[in-house]
């Protein structure tokens, strides 16, 4: 959202629709507790494709018991 930062989206969904997961994706890996309290899940930037993939699946549908056993 134009105009906005990450935390400000995650607070606006929040309250909009409070049972959708959040996952902040951020270059900046010391983000403030303000911010990452309103998240599911958090993904820097240099964690690559199939960690942010792993993460999206554990939220929606639970861990894998392929993965984990």
């Amino acid at each position: 959202m134009p105009g906005m930062h990450g935390g400000e989206v995650a607070r606006k969904m929040r309250q909009a629709k409070p049972k959708v997961p959040i996952v902040l994706l951020s270059a900046y890996v010391n983000l403030r507790a303000e911010v990452t309290s309103l998240a599911d899940g958090l993904h820097d930037q240099g964690g690559g494709a199939p960690a942010l993939l792993d993460k999206l699946g554990n939220l929606l549908f639970g861990p894998s018991p392929h993965l984990n056993p």
